[in-house]
């Protein structure tokens, strides 16, 4: 504990038995209004002392020299064997006795951390010089008291005592800390002044070789700069490779390589727009992020007509500064300053295009490698993703037809029978069959027959993507309408206009036109069957009962098929 600690320490201490005068001063008071006048001479006369002291004391304690501390010493040892005194006056007023109680602890504490010197021996006198008047006082008040009282006296004594000298102790051991760590930092205070008056003349020697390389070093942090700028982009460029090569999703690469921009050269604003057509793609793909929220929405909106501002300009960044950038509308009145238009281009084509926006106008004197090596790794990425998707959908569909073959069909069908399950939905699939197809082939030969069969399969298609169904190739020339969603009637209602238009629908091959028509059966989920694993097998039942029974025909599932196919 340091030592200011222990001075406001004995100052309140002081300030407390102050507080005690008071106590007993409204205790005379008290006990004159109540005619009660037992220890009265003595205790005024006692309260007159301790003022008198205190008065004395504060007296003392401002004047700052030796002969009135010794002074302001003495009094506090005066004032502790007055209290012991005037203890031995009133042990029949239990008040008063507990009041002169505490100011013994407070003086007991006051005249033992009083220099502050904290000498074991002299702290042992002190305390020798505070038992001895109290072990007399309470020999004393033994004539005085009862033997029960003067057992509390005692013990009440013995336990005041205890704490006094605890306080005591406590602080002593705190100061013993204090001086202690103060030599300590003393000496290490010592050893600092010695390395410093070394360090100032070491400092003194390269004073002058400082000056000479501080313009060096400038450059040199400079240098640092741009090489930690360097490591970053290519770090990220390196990240942002190995991320567009794990997948073929051109949506997450753009969104990506936004990001990225976004945080390694800290853009205001990043965009991307792809032409249709890119990456069987059949919309436009645009992306943006701001740091203007407001400005999202309005690139969203000029994203086409900007790209048709574009698309015929050169092959080469275009940079565009102050009042030239009004001429974007979704800048609006934020402090964008400096705006780069980059061409997405592949095969000497534009499908797209970059815009880099920020609010420094020296944001593109590096220029735009970097923004470059970025669309670079997406041109890339583009014709890995667009060659895996026609590989993807030549595997899936049918080499003939176009639509999906019966592999892929599987997996469909499995997905849709799961969510009809779970979520209790309607499916209805039709079965269906061209008529007499064999009689085709031999009249008018397997190419009149394979363009009877592209027929069909378009027509088939173009149901499934207008009802949000799917279409396949399930063999020869049968073929697959499914209808997640759909129930009974409103399947019959589509295939009904599906089966007109077929039969109305004539082949034209090599001057000759060829009529068809188709057998079509058709069961639902749970509508007509209620198990949704048989649903194809009920429909090719229901079209082969069509077919048995005059072709050219729409047949519903229904129990009286299996009687009558047995």
């Amino acid at each position: 504990m340091e030592k200011l600690d222990l001075l406001k320490f004995i100052k309140r201490k002081s300030i407390y038995r102050r507080i005690i005068y008071i106590l007993m001063i409204a205790m005379l008071i008290i006990s004159r209004l109540a005619k009660i006048y037992t220890n009265t001479i003595v205790t005024v006369i006692f309260v007159v002392f301790l003022t008198v002291f205190s008065i004395l004391e504060y007296i003392l304690s401002q004047m700052k020299s030796d002969a009135s501390d010794t002074i302001l010493y003495g009094s506090k040892w005066v004032q502790l064997y007055a209290v012991m005194v005037f203890e031995y006056f009133v042990s029949e007023n239990a008040f008063l006795l507990s009041a002169t109680g505490l100011l013994a602890i407070i003086s007991i504490i006051e005249v033992i951390l009083h220099k502050m010197d904290f000498d074991a021996f002299d702290i042992t006198v002190k305390k020798i010089c505070c038992v001895l008047p109290a072990a007399v006082l309470v020999c004393l008040m033994y004539g005085r008291m009862s033997v029960l009282t003067w057992i509390c006296y005692f013990i009440y004594k013995i336990c005041s005592y205890s704490i006094a000298f605890y306080i005591v102790a406590f602080y002593t051991d705190q100061e013993k800390m204090y001086r202690t760590k103060n030599n300590r930092l003393l000496v290490e205070n010592s050893n600092y002044e010695s390395i410093n008056t070394k360090l100032l003349e070491y400092q003194e020697k390269v004073e002058a070789v400082n000056k000479q390389i501080n313009y060096q070093k400038i450059d040199l942090n400079r240098a640092y700069r741009d090489l930690e700028e360097t490591n970053v982009e290519i770090e990220s460029q390196t990240e942002l490779m190995k991320y567009m090569a794990s997948t073929f999703e051109v949506p997450k690469c753009i969104n990506t390589i936004i990001d990225t921009i976004i945080e390694v050269k800290k853009a205001k604003i990043c965009a991307m727009y792809i032409d249709k057509d890119v990456y069987m793609n059949n919309l436009p793909t645009c992306a943006v992020k701001s740091f203007y929220t407001s400005m999202v929405e309005r690139f969203k909106q000029e994203a086409d007509a900007i790209f048709a501002d574009f698309s015929s300009d050169n092959y080469y960044p275009k940079l565009f500064k102050g009042e030239q950038i009004r001429q974007f509308k979704f800048i609006g009145d934020t402090n964008i300053c400096a705006i780069a238009v980059l061409p997405l281009i592949k095969d000497d084509k534009k499908y797209g295009y970059m815009i880099i926006g920020s609010d420094k106008e020296k944001f593109f004197d590096k220029g735009f490698a970097y923004y470059e090596n970025c669309i670079m790794q997406f041109n890339i990425s583009i014709k890995s993703t667009l060659l895996y998707l026609q590989m993807r959908s030549m595997a899936r569909r049918d080499g003939l037809t176009g639509i999906y073959n019966r592999v892929y069909f599987t997996e469909l069908f499995e997905k849709a029978k799961a969510s009809a399950k779970k979520y209790d939905y309607k499916l209805s699939v039709a079965l269906f069959d061209i008529d007499k197809f064999k009689l085709v082939n031999d009249t008018y030969g397997h190419l009149a027959g394979d363009e009877v069969i592209k027929t069909v399969a378009s027509i088939d298609e173009k149901y499934a993507e207008r009802c949000s169904g799917f279409a396949c190739r399930y063999g020869g020339e049968e073929f697959l309408l499914v209808l997640p969603g759909k129930g009974k009637e409103e399947a019959l209602e589509i295939l009904e206009s599906m089966h007109e238009e077929i039969k109305s629908t004539v082949v034209n091959f090599q001057g000759t036109e060829i009529n068809i028509n188709v057998c079509i059966g058709l069961s639902v989920y749970p509508d007509i069957c209620d198990n949704a694993d048989i649903l194809v097998a009920r429909a090719d039942k229901a079209m082969y009962y069509g077919k048995e029974n005059g072709r050219g025909r729409l047949v519903v599932d229904n129990p009286e098929i299996d009687k009558a196919i047995g």
